[in-house]
């Protein structure tokens, strides 16, 4: 996925920018999870790689156990989450039935 833009701060986007390229890129399963989305014909709103990276590391700093997600696309944020805290089957609250089934 390219790097998104920011139109409100061009140094930030840059750092941004800087930071998915060398430090946030996705493995086969995240690449995976967003061609799924982009299928399945939902919004591409997903978490950004580095804004999945920062929910991990969070997850991790508290020493979190179990993560519950309230609301899901297409499981992007979900396999970040899942991973941190090294989840057999993240426990989520869908919103929408069918996109639940699809996630996870």
């Amino acid at each position: 996925m390219s790097p998104r833009e920011c139109p409100y701060d061009p140094v930030w986007a840059q750092v941004d920018n800087y930071l998915a390229a060398h430090l946030a890129t996705d493995d086969e399963l995240l690449i995976q999870a967003r061609a799924a989305t982009q299928q399945a014909g939902m919004p591409a709103i997903e978490v950004s790689a580095t804004q999945g990276k920062l929910l991990a590391l969070l997850a991790r700093i508290v020493g979190a156990g179990r993560v519950l997600e309230i609301g899901t696309l297409g499981g992007y944020s979900t396999i970040h989450l899942a991973r941190a805290v090294r989840a057999p089957r993240p426990r989520h609250l869908p919103g929408d039935q069918p996109r639940a089934r699809r996630c996870c």
